[in-house]
């Protein structure tokens, strides 16, 4: 019965912390508390079901991590460091982690109107 309940505290924690970071993506201190709240708590077997922390990292992934590659690809350091961040909570949330820093860290690819300029006349 006590893991039950730890298991809902730590899974309603996790989607308040989600939330808030997904709101406030601009405060990497939110997403360092989760990603090592994330770091205790995944290795024990308190069978987690974070659905709603994992789309809600989804829809960010989506959304909001372009726009910091982006400005990373530009030379901004802080955006550099968020998408590493980034990519930590990605990892300590089980995804793909070698497939998802490839895809923070990867130059975005052309545009279609960009590869036409590209080729030759």
């Amino acid at each position: 019965m006590l893991d039950a309940e730890v298991a809902f505290a730590v899974k309603s924690r996790m989607e308040k912390l989600m939330d808030q970071v997904a709101q406030h993506p601009d405060e990497p201190e939110r997403m360092r508390t989760l990603e090592k709240l994330g770091e205790l708590v995944m290795p024990l077997p308190l069978h987690l079901n974070l659905w709603k922390v994992q789309n809600t990292y989804w829809e960010m992934l989506q959304t909001v991590a372009p726009g910091y590659r982006q400005r990373a690809e530009q030379g901004d350091e802080q955006a550099a460091a968020w998408l590493n961040d980034f990519a930590t909570l990605g990892e300590r949330l089980c995804f793909a982690i070698g497939q998802l820093r490839a895809a923070l860290t990867q130059p975005a690819p052309a545009t279609p109107k960009e590869l036409a300029g590209a080729l030759p006349m």
